[in-house]
């Protein structure tokens, strides 16, 4: 998924109290949004199948690592909106957030040596959770066996909202930090980046209609599959970068 760097700055004021920056709290209130949801699904924890849970967080963590980099190297996304996806089908909420955490905090370089990469970390990591909470209720509407032949319609929906929700709190945080206006921002990021999110999701999507999606084994054949898409979209994109 998409990444962004993060800063919490804190200043004196004249009076010597400490006032913390705009895009300082706006930071701290996404992380502190996806510690509380993150502390619902552990109070919630449900799990119908280990051996899934694991399968799904292996493949969405090494989709993470299958990220394309935005030209001015300030962001990038990755694969894992696949097993998003797949796993809001057939995993619980509780799954889901913890798959969605760990995932994009491989994504973002949880092995970092400074206090400001940990909060990038916490940053982009949190954001997930918030947004995959947002995205995550059309495809838990289907799961209903009568409604279930609408399933790819659902994930049509929560693919967009996990899009929408993400970029949206990331492109926030830029125009808070940078003052850059913010749908010049998420114009950027739409035209890096959302052609390697609808291939993820078609993926998905297609994929939904298996039989064999409750298999623990599913998410790891899509891996191979989600490199060849890695390889071919950043070689085209650095082709178009260079004309």
């Amino acid at each position: 998924m998409l990444e962004q760097t993060t800063a919490v700055s804190v200043q004196k004021s004249q009076k010597g109290s400490l006032l913390i920056s705009t895009s300082s709290a706006y930071a701290i209130g996404v992380m502190m949004a996806g510690a509380a949801l993150l502390a619902y699904a552990g109070v919630a924890w449900e799990s119908n199948n280990l051996y899934r849970f694991l399968a799904y967080l292996a493949s969405a963590s090494a989709a993470g690592l299958m990220r394309i980099w935005t030209p001015d190297r300030k962001g990038s996304y990755s694969l894992a909106s696949i097993y998003f996806l797949l796993a809001m089908a057939v995993c619980s909420f509780s799954e889901l957030a913890v798959i969605g955490f760990v995932s994009v905090a491989v994504e973002s370089g949880v092995m970092t040596g400074s206090r400001r990469d940990l909060l990038r970390v916490l940053f982009n990591a949190s954001a997930m959770v918030v947004a995959l909470t947002a995205a995550y209720y059309p495809a838990y509407l289907m799961l209903n066996p009568n409604l279930r032949v609408l399933l790819p319609l659902a994930l049509t929906i929560s693919s967009g909202l996990i899009y929408l929700a993400y970029t949206f709190q990331l492109c926030g945080l830029s125009y808070l930090k940078d003052k850059e206006p913010f749908f010049k921002t998420w114009d950027k990021w739409l035209m890096n980046t959302f052609g390697y999110h609808l291939l993820g999701s078609t993926v998905a999507i297609i994929l939904s209609v298996d039989q064999r999606i409750d298999d623990w084994k599913l998410p790891l054949p899509v891996l191979p599959l989600s490199f060849v898409i890695f390889y071919y979209y950043r070689a085209s994109l650095l082709r178009k970068q260079k004309i």
